[in-house]
């Protein structure tokens, strides 16, 4: 796993915290 290029890592960072939002949003959407 520490073999994976350092962009890479950010790249699937960013897209696990826009899939985190994403569900928020869904959530918020859903209550109202």
């Amino acid at each position: 796993m520490d073999d994976i290029p350092q962009y890479v890592a950010d790249s699937l960072r960013e897209q696990v915290q826009r899939t985190k939002q994403l569900g928020a949003d869904i959530k918020a959407i859903e209550v109202r």
